[in-house]
């Protein structure tokens, strides 16, 4: 891992008690609802902060995600409030680190399973970071994984990232979305990932996307999805600032939406924020 600190040893980022009850009280009032929205767009317009500059273009892309993610040290006063001590991106880094920790938990089930092959497929991957950062943690090196996404501009930070932590000809990134699966894979996936993507659509469009991947799937498989809820007031100050807009889903209705797609046996596990949740669910017999 070139000296770094494992992702699975990580910490959690969380607030303190005194941040917590500062932002609750004051921040949010301050950003969410005092401040007209004109003047605070001027404000983050001034900051030279990459993530707020790339936030005004295209809030949410891949870009977002692998700023909030690199969390480098502030250029400005607003880039350390935003990145390092904005709820959402803190929020990001830790269903991060769940979402690796669960993936490398998952291949060793199917190892222990004696699977001789692990295939992971994951939609919406974007730069593929937390499957690339699983199957670099995990010894088994009879996993691959297919990352597949309709827009290729990761892609080419996807393909630094695999070499970067030794999985190059383990990891295949193809622009196609989950339809024509079966034209790029020759085994039906162990291990479905869909993070960072079902807060884009509706109960409906999410409850059709979970049964058309039940058809690619081995029949013993699991997949990782995650939740997401406005625990931090971070709903109101994305629209203001970004007019980024999500579908917030507690983990109960994400559960529901699961077991109607006809997923059961569910694992949750939440990080300290309480923005993120991180389920994994298994398919039916």
């Amino acid at each position: 891992m070139n000296g770094e600190m494992s992702v699975l040893t990580e910490p959690f980022e969380t607030l303190s008690l005194a941040r917590k009850i500062s932002k609750d009280l004051f921040i949010n009032f301050f950003v969410n609802t005092l401040v007209p929205k004109k003047t605070l767009k001027r404000f983050l317009e001034q900051s030279k902060s990459p993530l707020v500059q790339e936030s005004l273009k295209k809030p949410g892309s891949w870009l977002c995600m692998k700023i909030s993610y690199e969390n480098k040290p502030p250029i400005d006063f607003i880039d350390r409030m935003v990145n390092q001590f904005g709820t959402f991106p803190m929020g990001l880094r830790n269903r991060k680190r769940l979402v690796v920790r669960t993936l490398v938990n998952l291949i060793q089930h199917y190892v222990d399973k004696g699977d001789a092959s692990i295939n992971v497929v994951a939609v919406g991957a974007g730069t593929g970071a937390n499957t690339i950062e699983a199957l670099a943690n995990h010894p088994n090196r009879n996993v691959i994984a297919h990352l597949f996404d309709i827009a290729d501009e990761a892609f080419s930070e996807g393909e630094f990232l695999k070499k970067k932590h030794e999985v190059h000809e383990r990891v295949h990134f193809i622009k196609a979305d989950m339809r024509t699966m079966p034209n790029y894979i020759h085994s039906s996936p162990q291990i479905l990932e869909l993070v960072g993507i079902l807060e884009y659509f509706t109960d409906e469009e999410v409850l059709k996307f979970l049964r058309d991947a039940a058809c690619f799937l081995n029949r013993e498989s699991s997949i990782v999805v995650n939740s997401i809820e406005d625990s931090c007031g971070m709903k109101g100050f994305l629209k203001r600032a970004f007019n980024f807009e999500l579908i917030y889903r507690s983990p109960e209705k994400m559960m529901e939406l699961l077991r109607e797609a006809g997923y059961e046996d569910f694992d949750i596990e939440r990080e300290p924020l309480k923005i993120y949740s991180i389920i994994t669910a298994h398919k039916k017999a």
